[in-house]
């Protein structure tokens, strides 16, 4: 029966501590609701920053005072170290004085696939990233570079809430802010080196730009534009592959902006000169004015890599962002209501159309899912662009069947990074990629449930596709039954009067859950295999 039903030998495990608080809730939704009106949080803007950045400084610091960082980021420390140490970015002097030894104890070799002119070695990694860390890295190493990007992340947070402002009330902004700052992607990388960080408050900057009207005042605001323009501009200087992200952008904001030509002129202004100034560093380090000539070229792009890196992006157990993070799952849902909606339907068109040629570019390339990092890193920079669909999804679904997706999608996205956090290492969130993820394990009690999830390391991703199509499968039938529960099974227990919506929102997501683990394994189970993952030519890994 447990080979069958794998979730039978799940629920005895971690999971029962979950179970044991949805019963305490359960039990306590009838006093909850017999409490004094509604919780109406008015946080000003500085504190929504400053609660931001002091609880994710909190977490950060605790989890890199314990290792030494890994992957890429010892190399964007050492491009940091070289603009510091030396004002330049010749990386091979730093790699033979072992500058490196105070933030990383191994041997550290210079990450790069040809020489520049005169043969000098460059980083293959955009010097963006090294350049804004450099003020805390010049005043106390590793963790000054960690508390920039903590700082960073919290002026995100901060932006993210702005945005989500114009599509929300202030709670649902709120909530929908700490949810998303919370959960995978942006935790635990809210203090990892990577340049999808800074990425992301460009993009929330860019993003709320593209929602807010613009009046004859906010466009005769040039010197404002050109600002913005210059932090478009910044976006190539953190990684190529961010191309993509500031043309859509800029497109988007050219035609929020129309008619008013000198506002658009400053703005474009800006962002060309930033972009000419980063065409002509590759000629002056390369030699050509080709900026992907760090990587090889372009080599190893492949649009035949776009289904796959997609469907693992979403959907792989050990790098996918549904598994870490369902919360997800709400963003069709309020893709729906803003489309519909005449105020917000220009912007949702944008942010949809935008994050789907991201995708299809950033996927192009075999490693998917990023090198040695959280799951779901590419998808960091366009967490902005769904953010507002997840706080409509939030705001408009209030009937039972609607709150209780939120509240088990919330809990478990939640609950993933709390695991994470607490485990040995940030074990649950550093995967192994062999295929199976560690987070299924150590949630599954000894169950072979990482068997019915799906896992795309393989070239071919149309078998654990089917996998995938089982759990959607699952969870429709478990919505739908939810739907019935929270309608007729609290009449049933007797127990409706009592409870009113908060406890027909529970019955329906104890019982939606219940169905949806139940009935999509056996299914799953027969057409997912876990192969083993093939690493990636080297040329192809580094350009990530």
């Amino acid at each position: 029966m447990s080979t069958a039903f794998p979730t039978l030998v799940v629920l005895p495990g971690p999971l029962r501590w979950i179970i044991a608080a949805a019963a305490v809730t359960g039990v306590g939704l009838p006093f909850v609701r017999r409490l004094p009106g509604p919780w109406r949080p008015r946080l000003p803007r500085p504190a929504v920053w400053g609660v931001s950045f002091v609880a994710l400084s909190a977490v950060g610091f605790a989890v890199t005072a314990a290792q030494h960082p890994g992957g890429d980021e010892p190399h964007y420390l050492v491009i940091a170290h070289s603009l510091v140490a030396d004002g330049d970015l010749r990386i091979e002097n730093n790699h033979l004085q072992e500058d490196y030894s105070s933030f990383y104890p191994d041997e550290l070799r210079p990450n790069y696939v040809q020489r520049g002119r005169g043969g000098v070695i460059y980083s293959i990694h955009a010097p963006g990233l090294p350049a804004l860390l450099t003020p805390g890295y010049a005043a106390a190493g590793y963790p000054g570079a960690v508390a920039m990007m903590l700082l960073i992340t919290s002026l995100a947070a901060l932006a993210l809430f702005d945005l989500v402002r114009r599509f929300a009330g202030q709670g649902v902004s709120l909530m929908s802010c700490a949810l998303v700052t919370c959960c995978v992607p942006v935790v635990p990388l809210a203090w990892m080196i990577y340049p999808e960080v800074p990425a992301l408050l460009v993009v929330a900057w860019a993003a709320r730009w593209v929602a807010e009207p613009v009046t004859e005042t906010s466009a005769a605001r040039l010197g404002r534009w050109a600002l913005r323009g210059a932090a478009l501009g910044l976006l190539p200087w953190l990684h190529t592959k961010f191309a993509v992200l500031l043309g859509c952008l800029t497109l988007a904001l050219i035609v929020r902006l129309w008619p008013h030509r000198r506002a658009i002129a400053s703005m474009v202004t800006a962002v060309a000169v930033s972009v000419a100034a980063w065409v002509f560093a590759s000629f002056v380090m390369y030699g050509s004015p080709n900026p992907t000539v760090a990587y090889g070229g372009g080599a190893g792009l492949a649009p035949d890599n776009v289904p796959r890196g997609v469907l693992g992006l979403l959907f792989d157990q050990e790098f996918g962002l549904l598994i870490f993070a369902p919360l997800y799952i709400l963003v069709p849902i309020g893709a729906w209501h803003a489309l519909r909606s005449p105020q917000h339907r220009h912007a949702a068109l944008w942010y949809a159309g935008t994050t789907a040629v991201f995708l299809g570019a950033v996927t192009q390339v075999y490693m998917w899912w990023g090198g040695l990092s959280a799951p779901a890193r590419f998808l960091l920079p366009v967490v902005p662009l769904v953010a507002p669909f997840i706080a409509m999804a939030i705001d408009r679904l209030r009937g039972p069947t609607g709150r209780a997706l939120v509240g088990v999608t919330a809990l478990w996205s939640v609950m993933a990074v709390g695991a994470g956090l607490l485990s040995n290492r940030r074990a649950l969130l550093l995967e192994n990629r062999d295929g199976a993820s560690r987070l299924v394990e150590a949630m599954a009690g000894g169950s072979p449930l990482t068997a019915t999830l799906a896992s795309f390391f393989q070239a071919d991703w149309v078998t654990p596709t089917v996998a995938v199509g089982a759990w959607v499968a699952a969870a429709t039938a478990g919505l739908i039954l939810a739907r019935l529960a929270a309608r007729w099974l609290p009449t049933w227990t007797g127990v409706r009067s009592d409870t009113g919506l908060a406890g027909r929102a529970f019955w329906g997501g104890a019982v939606g859950t219940m169905i949806l683990s139940s009935s999509a394994v056996p299914w799953a189970r027969r057409w997912s295999p876990t192969p083993r993952a093939r690493r990636p030519p080297r040329s192809v890994a580094n350009a990530c």
